[in-house]
């Protein structure tokens, strides 16, 4: 008896250890985790596309899971299930990544019993992935575990929800962490599916409660990220492509969103053709005259750009190219005392150090670029997409009293003629220059808006704008049933009008409007009819 006695005591031992494990399916095999592991979440800033996202924030049982059009199975070279579910709620063995303590999904040893492999899959909902998107999520092993866990990441284009088939592709595998914080994971889809699906496959060998391979791993915020959006080079302050004009003494502002009025009047100076593009605004040096936008120049100390193209006389009259008076009369003009055939920008009365010449402007057709640069307290100065003056200068632009182009203040406006002006509240780059300065940018979303007959309506009305989904242009049809201002605008989803297609009287009828999205990226957007009492909006899908 004595000499089974040892025996006895390790069994005993064993049996004891044993139970707390089973007392406990949903636990780890560590007991050095507590709050204390647990880190301040802090969301990583990407400037990526959301495609998808579960932040596992709520219930995250295999039933919830499921409701959510997940597949949580077990894969084929998985061993017997054990006591816990194939994939469960968060525990107590760490805190969350991000929301309540145990909002995440957790799978452990007991999904499987004795010594067996584990082989568990969380296949997820269907999801549009296109080739080069990334899958991003949070995992998290115990605190200091010696049991090492293992995730392999796949990808079914196809939308295949079998573990282990053919389908799925593998795109990385990796041992997770056991350094008390979590971890983020990315992989690159290799190729696109507009129901695809991705796995997260929790695969150890020699796994299960009586093994020395596997303990608890939990997974949190999952996301599939799209690559960043393109920046734009359509100008989000003013533009002014002086084309599509409402009427002889209008012009709109085409940028997105645009600061001023959408529609500015035009004083002494006129429109007509021979532009850059199209038509645009012609001046002979009248006073008071100019593009009245409606904005207030506020540019602050912060960068910005400002390109037109211009056609002027060589001549030794001044003649303003913009400018606001109230802003410490920040100007531009040309001739004058910057000399025949050149332009000289000013960012205070009287002139001063920030004083850049840009020389060779005229007779020929020239399109002006400048840039200032915050970072590198630069004014740059291009012609025509190179660079051609440099000047050190720290500027602060404050609030003015109206910001005019082709004119400024009481002054002469200017002296031949300008099209696409364009105001960026950003430093374009060298490349962004050198690839829109002689690029007709599309915008103002205006192709045409045309009468269809002659027959009057009874009722207000908007149709579905056709086609739709579109790339890149629709047609919107509406009816006013009396004359009067009709208003159809544009929003993007965060409600921002980004088009005016229309903002004027018209008669009785039915109309049909042309949209032009070429300078929009694709998303959801409104559109939105005023006239007289009546308003209505419509959503429509603009895809590229």
């Amino acid at each position: 008896m004595k000499k089974l006695f040892p025996f006895l005591s390790i069994l005993a031992i064993g049996v004891f250890f044993f139970g707390l494990i089973y007392s406990d399916p949903y636990g780890s095999k560590t007991t050095t985790n507590s709050n204390d592991n647990a880190v301040n979440p802090v969301v990583p800033t990407t400037d990526a596309i959301v495609k998808y996202v579960d932040s596992l924030n709520g219930a995250n049982d295999t039933v919830a899971l499921r409701t959510r059009g997940y597949k949580p199975k077990r894969g084929p070279a998985g061993g017997p299930a054990g006591t816990a579910p194939n994939w469960f709620q968060g525990t107590g063995a760490f805190i969350a990544f991000n929301g309540p303590a145990t909002g995440y999904v957790a799978a452990n040893f007991n999904n499987v019993s004795g010594l067996n492999n584990i082989d568990l899959w969380l296949i997820s909902p269907p999801v549009n992935g296109a080739s080069g998107d990334t899958l991003s999520f949070y995992e998290q092993s115990p605190n200091g575990s010696t049991y090492p866990d293992s995730i392999r990441v796949y990808w079914a284009s196809n939308g295949d929800t079998v573990p282990g088939s053919g389908s799925f592709v593998e795109l990385g595998r990796f041992k997770t962490s056991t350094a008390g914080s979590w971890t983020e994971r990315r992989f690159t889809l290799p190729s696109a599916g507009a129901t695809g699906r991705f796995a997260i496959n929790y695969r150890v060998a020699g796994g299960g409660p009586s093994g020395s391979n596997s303990d608890f791993v939990g997974i949190d915020y999952i996301r599939l990220l799209g690559p960043a959006a393109p920046v734009s080079i359509t100008p989000d302050y003013l533009y002014y492509k002086f084309e599509n004009n409402p009427n002889a003494t209008t012009v709109q502002n085409c940028a997105i969103p645009g600061v001023g009025t959408p529609t500015a009047s035009v004083t002494g100076t006129t429109l007509t053709p021979g532009g850059q593009f199209d038509s645009c605004l012609t001046g002979a040096a009248q006073t008071s005259s100019g593009v009245n936008t409606g904005w207030n120049c506020n540019l602050g100390t912060s960068s910005w750009t400002i390109s037109m193209w211009l056609t002027i006389p060589t001549t030794a009259t001044i003649g303003y190219l913009f400018g606001d008076p109230g802003s410490n009369g920040f100007r531009c003009f040309h001739n004058g005392v910057a000399g025949p055939d050149n332009l000289l920008v000013r960012f205070s009365t009287g002139g001063g150090p920030g004083d850049m010449t840009i020389t060779g402007i005229g007779p020929n057709p020239t399109v002006v670029t400048i840039v200032y640069d915050s970072t590198a307290n630069e004014v740059r100065g291009y012609k025509n997409g190179v660079l051609a003056n440099t000047v050190s200068y720290t500027a602060n632009i404050i609030t003015g009293s109206g910001f005019r182009v082709g004119g400024y203040s009481t002054s002469g406006s200017l002296s031949g003629k300008m099209d696409e002006f364009r105001l960026y509240k950003r430093a374009l780059t060298p490349a962004e220059i050198t690839a829109s300065w002689n690029a007709d940018l599309s915008g103002c979303g205006l192709v045409g808006i045309s009468n269809n007959g002659t027959e009057i309506p009874s009722v207000y009305s908007m149709e579905q704008n056709y086609p739709n989904p579109f790339n890149p242009v629709t047609n919107i049809k509406f009816s006013i049933p009396a004359s009067g201002n009709v208003k159809l605008v544009v929003f993007d989803i965060l409600g921002r009008e980004v088009a005016t297609l229309l903002n004027e009287v018209k008669t009785a009828g039915n109309y049909t409007a042309d949209f032009d999205a070429s300078a929009l990226s694709s998303g959801v957007y409104f559109y939105r009819l005023e006239s007289g009492s009546f308003t209505q909006t419509k959503k429509m899908l603009l895809v590229k």
